[in-house]
């Protein structure tokens, strides 16, 4: 499989508590279950961008299951609330 990148922007309302650390492990975890890393990360205003590396899976779908990891952030990190992906 090649290795394709993308640059996704999640714009998030950090809560009470949050953590940097624990958001990027966590992102980090799940993206790896999927032979998907991320190159660099850097805030931006609302969140953070992200540049990642990852090999396609479904070539109809090729960046979705990359989104799944994002998408499905707060259910594993309650001190963020999602307000939107952007590529």
């Amino acid at each position: 499989m090649s290795k394709s990148t993308i640059v996704l922007t999640m714009e998030i309302a950090k809560l009470d508590g949050f953590n940097e650390e624990i958001l990027i492990d966590i992102l980090k975890k799940d993206l790896s279950e999927l032979n998907a890393e991320i190159i660099s990360y850097w805030p931006v205003n609302n969140g953070y961008r992200f540049k990642i590396s990852y090999s396609v899976m479904i070539k109809e779908l090729p960046y979705q299951a990359v989104l799944g990891c994002f998408t499905g952030i707060e259910e594993e990190y309650d001190k963020v609330k999602l307000n939107g992906i952007l590529s």
